[in-house]
């Protein structure tokens, strides 16, 4: 799983990837404090992890975790 984030001048404001279902869909997540909603990305040494979960709201309505690099899907 990649994870990429965008940096400028020290501060973090979006990270994006590829919808870890298979869909090829482009998901991207706002990490702007004043920005809502907005995800938290920490770096560990096995991978990223991004809080609070990502509800993809169209398309293949993927819900999933990312946790120290893994996807972690979300029951309905």
């Amino acid at each position: 799983m990649t994870l990429v984030v965008a940096r400028e001048g020290g501060t973090s404001w979006i990270a994006g990837m590829t919808c870890p279902c298979g869909c090829g869909r482009r998901l991207e997540m706002m990490l702007l404090p004043e920005v809502r909603p907005r995800w938290q990305v920490a770096e560990h040494r096995r991978g990223p992890s991004l809080y609070p979960s990502v509800w993809a709201s169209g398309g293949c309505r993927s819900h999933f975790w990312l946790r120290r690099g893994e996807v972690h899907w979300c029951r309905d």
